[in-house]
C-alpha cells in the first residue's frame, strides 16, 4: 500500500566511511517517493552545524542511522555539544527524545573494511564511546550490513513498515493515540496487532532467537516448567498476558517427544495447551513401551498413537498458515542412515513435495525401531525416507543441529552468527546417573550392552553441548584487542535436576528416597512439578538479553524488584 504522503527521513552517519552507504539509503527512499535528509545537501547556511542537524532531526518523520567502525566528530561545548557524544549519537538521542522511530543499521563484525577506517586504531579513546553507542542501538531491533549494496533489501523492507506504523497510529482517534514521546524507538516489527509474517521470521537480517527442547519419554515433561517460566517472564517483560513463546522465538525445535511441544508452540499455543497435547500423545507411546509384545507387533502399537495424533493436528500441513513462527524437527532416515530435518521454511517444505501432513510428521518423530514401524514419508523425488526418532542419529539434544540448520550455507535460512545476532535457549535434562562397575558386573553382558548403546546418544549430547559452550565464548582477537569482538552466539541452557539429592533439596523426592524415573504416564505431573520448582530458581528476567527484545519492555517502577534484576517475585 502506498504511503499517504511524502516522508522526510534523516540519514545519520559518519561521512568519511559511510557516504556510499548513505547514497543507498537515499536511492531506496527516492524509489519509495520519500525524501532523504543528508548533511551533505545542506549547502552553506552560516548556521552552526550542530544546530542545523538538530533542527532537521526535529523536522524529520523518522531517522535511519548507519554505524561502522568510526564514532565520528565529537562537538565541543562551544560547537553545541558536550565534548563527549559524537554528532551521530546526538542526532539519534534527539530523535528518540521526541518519540521518533530510529532504524539502526550496524556493520557486520566480520565484514571486510578498510584498515584506515578503524578509528580506534589511531585513537583508542573513542572505542569506549563507540561500543557504548552500538550497545545502545542494539537495545532496539537492529539490522546489519556488510557492504553498501547489502543495505538495499533491508531498507526496502523496513522503511515501508515504519511508515505504515506511523500512519496507523496517526489514524487512531485522539483518546487512543499514543503520545509521540512514548513511541518506542525501533521494535515495531513485532507488534501484536501487526505480527511479522512467517517469511519475515525465517529470513535473515534481524537478531534471531532459537528455542531448543530436548528429550523423549516422560522425562520431557520436566521441561514444561521451564517453558512456563519463560512464557510468564516474557509476558511480564512486555506487559502482555497473551504473549506466547512463538511471539519471541523465530525457530522452535525438538526431537522425539519434544517435537510435539515444538509443533504446538509454533502454532502459537500456550505452554499449558502444548503440555496437554504432549500428555495425550505420550499415553499410547508409554503404553506400547511397557507391552511385553512390543517387539512382536509394532503395527498394532502404532494404531493407538496415530489415533491420538490425527485429532491433535487434523489436516494441518507443514506449510500451514496456522504456524506463527518457524519449527524444526530432527528425525533419522533409515534409508540414508542420516539425520533428516523437517522444517516449515518454504525451501525445506518443498523437499517433501509440497508439505506432508503434520500428524504424519509427528508420528515420524516418535517412531522407534522395535516399538513403532518407520514413517512412510517420501521426498519430492518420491524416495522413501523411512523416518524414525532423531535420537538414533544425533542423541537427545537437538541444540547444535538447530544452530547449524539456521546458520550453515547448506541450508536456506543462512542466519548471521554473532553475540547480538543469534540467541539460543536450550531446555533439556541431565544425562543418566553414573552406574558403578560393580553394579553392572553381576548381570554380565546383558546389562553392559544397553549401557553401551545408551553411551552413543549420551556421547552425542555431550559433544553437542560442549561445542555450543565453546562457540558462546568471546575470543579477544584483532589488532591489540582494540576492535569490538563478539561471540558466535548468545547461548543459555537450562536443565531440570532429576537426581535424588537434588529432588530432596527441592522437597520433591519420593518418600522412599527414589527419584521419579519410571516410564509411566503417572509420572508426567511429577516431572512437570520438578521443572516448575527448578525453573523458579534458575530462570531470571536478566537472562533475556536486551539486544533480542521484540518489543519495548514494559516500564517498571523504580522500586520494582524486576527493575533491579531480582525476578523471584514473578510466579
Amino acid at each position: 500500500m502506498p504511503a499517504e504522503r511524502t516522508y522526510r527521513v534523516f540519514v545519520s552517519y559518519t561521512g568519511k566511511d559511510l557516504a556510499a552507504h548513505a547514497d543507498v539509503v537515499a536511492k531506496v527512499l527516492r524509489a519509495l517517493q520519500h525524501l532523504a535528509i543528508d548533511h551533505r545537501d545542506s549547502g552553506a547556511t552560516g548556521d552552526p552545524s550542530v544546530k542545523w542537524c538538530m533542527e532537521e532531526v526535529d523536522r524529520a518523520d523518522f531517522l535511519v542511522v548507519l554505524v561502522a567502525h568510526r564514532y565520528g566528530w565529537v562537538p565541543a561545548p562551544a560547537d553545541g555539544g558536550d565534548g563527549r557524544k559524537s554528532i551521530t549519537q546526538m542526532e539519534v538521542d534527539r530523535a528518540k527524545a521526541s518519540g521518533k522511530i530510529v532504524l539502526p543499521y550496524l556493520v557486520e563484525d566480520d565484514a571486510p573494511w578498510p584498515g584506515d577506517q578503524f578509528e580506534a586504531l589511531t585513537n583508542p579513546q573513542v572505542l569506549v564511546g563507540l561500543n557504548a553507542f552500538k550497545a545502545e542501538l542494539r537495545r532496539s531491533v537492529a539490522s546489519f550490513f556488510s557492504s553498501a549494496s547489502s543495505l538495499d533489501g533491508p531498507l526496502s523492507r523496513d522503511i515501508p513498515k515504519a511508515i505504515a506504523r506511523i500512519e496507523r497510529e496517526d489514524r487512531l482517534p485522539a483518546p487512543e493515540r499514543k503520545p509521540k514521546s512514548r513511541r518506542p524507538p525501533a521494535p515495531w516489527l513485532y507488534r501484536s496487532d501487526d505480527p511479522p509474517s512467517l517469511a519475515e521470521r525465517m529470513a535473515g537480517g534481524l537478531p534471531k532467537r532459537i528455542l531448543s527442547i530436548q528429550g523423549g519419554g516422560v522425562r520431557v515433561a520436566s521441561t514444561v516448567g521451564y517453558l512456563e517460566r519463560l512464557e510468564r517472564l516474557l509476558q511480564a517483560r512486555y506487559g502482555d498476558a497473551d504473549f506466547r513463546l512463538s511471539d519471541y522465538y523465530d525457530l522452535i525445535g525438538g526431537l522425539s517427544s519434544s517435537s510435539i511441544l515444538a509443533l504446538e508452540l509454533a502454532r502459537r499455543r500456550s505452554v499449558a495447551e502444548a503440555s496437554a497435547t504432549l500428555r495425550r500423545v505420550l499415553e499410547p507411546v508409554l503404553r506400547a513401551s511397557q507391552s511385553l509384545w512390543r517387539f512382536m507387533r509394532p503395527e498394532s502399537n502404532a494404531k493407538p498413537l496415530r489415533e491420538v495424533l490425527e485429532p491433535a493436528f487434523g489436516d494441518i500441513r507443514l506449510d500451514d498458515a496456522s504456524f506463527a513462527t518457524g519449527f524444526a524437527l530432527i528425525t533419522t532416515s533409515l534409508a540414508s542412515t542420516r539425520p533428516t530435518v523437517i522444517c516449515n521454511h518454504p525451501a525445506l517444505v518443498s523437499t517433501f513435495g509440497g508439505g506432508h501432513r503434520v500428524a504424519g510428521v509427528a508420528y515420524a518423530c516418535l517412531a522407534r525401531p522395535g516399538l513403532f514401524p518407520p514413517a512412510d514419508l517420501r521426498d519430492a523425488d518420491d524416495h522413501q525416507l523411512a523416518l524414525v526418532a532423531g535420537e538414533a542419529s544425533i542423541g537427545s539434544d537437538p541444540s547444535l543441529a538447530l544452530m547449524l540448520l539456521a546458520t550453515s550455507p547448506r541450508f536456506p535460512l543462512k542466519w548471521r552468527i554473532g553475540e547480538h545476532r543469534l540467541c539460543l535457549t536450550a531446555v533439556g535434562y541431565k544425562s543418566p546417573e553414573i552406574v558403578r562397575k560393580e553394579d553392572l558386573i553381576p548381570s554380565g553382558l546383558l546389562q553392559w550392552i544397553p549401557r553401551l548403546v545408551e553411551s552413543l546418544t549420551v556421547g552425542a549430547e555431550y559433544q553437542s553441548r560442549s561445542i555450543l559452550e565453546a562457540l558462546a565464548i568471546g575470543d579477544a582477537a584483532g589488532d591489540n584487542g582494540l576492535l569490538e569482538q563478539s561471540a558466535t552466539l548468545t547461548y543459555r541452557r537450562y536443565e531440570p535436576p532429576l537426581g535424588v539429592d537434588e529432588l530432596a533439596r527441592l522437597g520433591l523426592a519420593q518418600k522412599d528416597g527414589n527419584e521419579p524415573r519410571g516410564d509411566d504416564i503417572e509420572f508426567f505431573d511429577q516431572f512437570v512439578e520438578v521443572g516448575r520448582a527448578a525453573a523458579a530458581v534458575d530462570v531470571l528476567m536478566g537472562h533475556l538479553p536486551d539486544a533480542f527484545d521484540v518489543r519495548s519492555p514494559r516500564r517498571l517502577a523504580p522500586d520494582d524488584d524486576r527493575a533491579r534484576g531480582r525476578d523471584d517475585r514473578i510466579s
